[in-house]
């Protein structure tokens, strides 16, 4: 990477790199109890309405992952047990032939970070809890990053994770393993615990 870096110190402000993969966590701000409640407040629900709302909302999730699946002609599956996704990913685009693009989307029933009702003084509340949800991997083929995917829990909030699996074999010129992004001007630190030079 050193060399590519020199050839472009110019338009370079720094440079990430992780052990084995990165990870981009997206949260919508709704991630503590009274935010969520406040949605519930705008949407005209109640409190007690909060699980029937987030069914529908996973509904919507689990739709429009399957419908892109088989738009793309690609496998939608639920994985049950353990499996290296990564690893079976990669089978997937292997035997497909697939070079770039949508892999797979898979399905995993996972612990996620989300809310539960309790009561309360006036009224019931909400407070974080952690309970088990779908969570949908789209698995990509990128053409500068290899192998990544996209992780998606189906329950509030709907936590977002981008993956980039560095073990992958990447176009970025120069990655040793795959394993670093180049910041551009104006991108500022946007990984928590990897080293930036």
């Amino acid at each position: 990477m050193n060399s590519f870096v020199e050839k472009y110190n110019d338009r370079v402000t720094g440079v990430i790199s992780c052990f084995d993969r990165m990870l981009f966590k997206g949260y919508l701000p709704i991630g503590w109890s009274d935010a969520m409640e406040g949605l519930l407040s705008r949407q005209g629900l109640l409190i007690k309405d909060f699980g029937k709302f987030v069914e529908q909302q996973s509904e919507r999730l689990k739709i429009h992952a399957e419908k892109l699946a088989e738009t793309l002609g690609r496998p939608f599956e639920y994985i049950n047990g353990k499996l290296r996704k990564d690893d079976y990913a990669k089978e997937i685009a292997k035997r497909d032939g697939i070079t770039q693009g949508l892999i797979c989307v898979l399905r995993i029933l996972e612990p996620c970070q989300s809310f539960k009702m309790v009561p309360a003084e006036k009224r019931p509340k909400l407070v974080n809890a952690t309970r088990k949800c779908l969570c949908y991997y789209f698995y990509f083929m990128d053409r500068d990053f290899g192998l990544m995917h996209v992780r998606i829990q189906s329950w509030f909030p709907l936590v977002i994770q981008i993956c980039h699996c560095s073990s992958s074999e990447s176009a970025v010129e120069g990655c040793a393993g795959g394993n670093g992004v180049l910041l551009g001007h104006g991108s500022g630190r946007v990984c928590h615990g990897c080293h930036v030079s």
